[in-house]
């Protein structure tokens, strides 16, 4: 057999060795292998639990503030009008969908002053409050938290309402877990779920997706009190459970989290996939492991001893010597090819001479200070013609004194040990930039270990003139002095940020608005200080912009240092490297919330009557056009009239008068229904536009109206109120609206004629 069927004998037998040892170790390590997957399994799940957790509280966070902002829902509160409130948060509240299963309002004492439900239309009892809603009334802070209530778990987010600067009390949303909650992550997760409440007796089920339960010990309910993830593998590893807690915003555990995941199937093909890589590799052993070791031995370890003993000869140069080259196998051609390398390696002794000297001859023509030192003395070897040309003759001399006048020891950055051998090591390759005191020059010096002509260790130093580029550099740190000075001083807010979304600078406009320090900001992400609903947007802004769009303007909210929300308008510009790709962002803010405020406002007046608050005349065209021709025919039209608005006004007063059409206002606005528009036309005429709405429900809405006037007259007021009514419904699109609103006025203007519906005669008393 030759060497080279028995080397690879050799290393076949040596990998077969290997293979039977990582076997025995995937055995003894099947366990632990296990518990790992098991436990990873646990945290996916854990995760993806809170995940959709926290998705749910950031829903019922946005919604909330979707409803409480609304500046009608906030008048409405304010006023402590709850029939009002009720009608402007409704239809808000029905559009958001079952997960969003609760809305209340709060009065600053905890009182509930409204609450809804799935019900939609109707209203839960008013009794009882969370707990979040104590907390918020004394921090004036939005809290995401979860709570019993009323017998039930749910995730609920309560936040602070003000008007004007005042503190009007709390509005929240949430949603209940629930057998909907989790059947939906067992859905989605492939895992049985089971859901508990604690209360002064311990655990107990409020819902779970498989059933019979196997409820967790004490001791695992314990250990999770105490602030540890109780988890457990069934003895036959056949499943894993998983324990989670539900702290409320106190960090009180008011809740339990049970997660069963069956695991059978991955323990036994585990088991399996270990016993039979087991059995395999130890035949092999027995097999081969006589053939290894005697092959070893007579054709691998006898003939490399031989050719390591030349080899540690060689290694001293000492070449004199030749290995036997009779035979024709495999040793007998080592040795032949190490005899011819030795040879050759004498041949290059002679050649390391000559090439000696045209590295020198290369040193000399380069146009940079190139000097070549002793380790221990310091003494210049060798100095190429550009420092000659500088320090002339220096060969003999410490480096030191060459280039440092007055010097009397080594440069700190030069004191470093001889290496014994030269080696690719970086610690043998040094750079530092230093000042000559010879000539005032800056230098960039790069210094590394060489083996010089007669093998000696060496330090081989290049230096390239610098000063030009120093002188470059003091500038440019100038000019980014007075731009730091610039940025530093402008009310607007100033922040940089590379490509992974870190700050990387921020004025101190930027800091006074989040108060923060710089230093603690420097390095952060800036999602961490941008509300959670802007992320996707600003990312979506920034992957459009090119270097020729290099700027995007983004508007959002955010919550300052005093708790309340502004509105900011950002300028993002994207910085590239000339040729190259994106360096980093510049963004400048500024605070338009008073221009936000200001634009709300007018856009509100523009539509609305400023006397009365009902919409005005603009808003009644507006409808009319949108209306014509739509899917929401029968369309009735009310013509109203407040009778004697002249009368009171000359005998009580235009302030009585202006009274007199708000109570009117608001007795029509309270008789009509949700969608029906109320709007007044100017001086004392009204006029409701009502969808869907054919002649026996319009004579309905005039009966409620003409009802809620007897009313108002009973009630003893000084001024009697009067008006005068006319219907008329247009039943296709085909009839003018334009035309149904004239025959309503003309059967207006008839009845106040005829008088028939003024009872109660304005300007009259009791």
């Amino acid at each position: 057999m030759s060497l080279k069927y028995r080397l690879l004998l050799a290393v076949s037998a040596t990998l077969l060795l290997f293979f039977i040892a990582l076997a025995i170790c995937s055995m003894v390590a099947g366990e632990r292998v296990f518990d790992y997957s098991a436990r990873t399994h646990a945290d996916l799940l854990t995760q993806s639990f809170f995940s959709e957790l926290e998705a749910r509280e950031s829903a019922a966070r946005s919604a909330v503030q979707t409803v409480a902002m609304d500046p009608e829902v906030l008048q409405a509160f304010a006023a402590r009008d709850r029939g009002t409130l009720l009608e402007q948060a409704l239809p808000v509240y029905e559009s958001l969908g079952n997960e969003i299963s609760q809305l209340f309002f709060h009065l600053p004492d905890q009182t509930t002053f409204l609450r809804l439900n799935n019900s939609g239309s109707e209203l839960d009892p008013l009794d009882g409050y969370l707990l979040a809603v104590e907390k918020v009334n004394e921090s004036k802070s939005p809290l995401s938290t979860i709570e019993k209530i009323q017998g039930a778990l749910g995730y609920y987010t309560v936040i602070p309402l003000f008007i004007d600067g005042s503190y009007i009390g709390t509005a929240g949303m949430g949603g209940s877990l629930d057998i909907a909650f989790l059947e939906s992550l067992k859905t989605r997760l492939g895992s049985e779920f089971c859901l508990y409440e604690i209360d002064e007796n311990g655990p107990a089920i409020i819902a779970s997706t498989a059933l019979p339960v196997t409820a967790p010990s004490n001791h695992e309910i314990e250990s999770l009190l105490s602030g540890e993830i109780a988890f457990r593998t069934a003895g036959d590893k056949s499943s894993v459970m998983l324990l989670l807690p539900l702290r409320n915003f106190n960090g009180d555990v008011i809740g339990l989290v049970q997660i069963d995941t069956d695991h059978s199937i991955v323990a036994a093909e585990m088991a399996s996939l270990n016993r039979n890589f087991f059995l395999y590799a130890l035949g092999a052993l027995f097999l081969t492991s006589g053939i290894l070791l005697y092959s070893l031995r007579q054709n691998v370890l006898i003939p490399l001893g031989r050719i390591q003993e030349f080899l540690n000869k060689a290694e001293r140069l000492e070449l004199s010597d030749k290995l036997p080259e009779s035979g024709h196998d495999e040793i007998s051609d080592i040795n032949r090819r190490l005899n011819n390398t030795a040879a050759a390696i004498n041949e290059a002794m002679s050649n390391l001479r000559s090439a000696h000297r045209q590295t020198l001859t290369i040193l000399d023509s380069i146009n940079a200070l190139v000097y070549v030192s002793n380790y221990e003395t310091y003494e210049i070897l060798y100095l190429n013609n550009y420092g000659r040309n500088i320090f002339g003759g220096a060969e003999g001399q410490p480096c030191f004194q060459v280039l440092q006048q007055g010097q009397a020891g080594p440069c700190s950055f030069c004191k470093t040990d001889c290496p014994e051998d030269i080696v690719a090591d970086d610690e043998m390759y040094k750079c530092w930039e230093m000042k000559s005191s010879f000539n005032n020059r800056h230098y960039e010096c790069h210094s590394t270990a060489i083996k010089w002509l007669g093998g000696d260790n060496v330090r081989l130093v290049i230096a390239t003139d610098i000063t030009e580029r120093k002188i470059a550099e003091e500038l440019i740190f100038q000019s980014r002095e007075w731009y730091r000075t610039i940025a530093e001083d402008i009310p607007a807010l100033v922040t940089r940020y590379n490509p992974d979304f870190r700050f990387t600078y921020i004025n101190n406009a930027y800091s006074r608005f989040v108060q923060l320090p710089g230093s603690e900001i420097i390095g952060r992400p800036i999602f961490n200080f941008i509300p959670a609903e802007h992320h996707q947007a600003l990312k979506d802004n920034l992957a459009k912009l090119t270097p020729d769009n290099p700027v995007c303007i983004i508007e959002n909210t955010k919550i300052d240092y005093q708790k309340r929300t502004r509105w900011m308008r950002w300028i993002h510009r994207a910085i590239y490297i000339p040729g190259g790709g994106l360096k980093e962002y510049l963004a400048i803010g500024e605070d338009v919330t008073s221009q936000k405020i200001n634009q709300a406002r007018l856009e509100y007046m523009s539509m609305h009557d400023a006397l009365t608050g009902v919409f005005n005349k603009a808003y009644y065209d507006n409808e009319i056009k949108r209306l014509e021709g739509a899917r929401e025919y029968p369309v009735a039209i009310i013509c109203s009239d407040l009778d004697g608005l002249k009368s009171i006004n000359d005998c009580y007063g235009h302030r009585a008068g202006d009274n007199m059409l708000k109570e009117c206002a608001s007795i029509l606005k309270s008789s009509i229904r949700h969608g029906d528009i109320l709007a007044r036309f100017g001086g004392d005429e009204f006029v409701i536009i009502m969808p869907r709405t054919d002649m026996e429900a319009g004579e309905a809405v005039i009966r409620r109206i003409i009802e809620t006037i007897d009313e108002y007259n009973r009630c003893g007021n000084e001024i009697h109120l009067g008006l005068s009514i006319g219907l008329a419904v247009s039943e296709s699109p085909e009839q003018s609206l334009e035309g149904t609103f004239e025959q309503a006025d003309r059967v207006m203007y008839k009845n106040k004629q005829d008088g028939a519906l003024n009872r109660n005669r304005p300007g009259e008393t009791e």
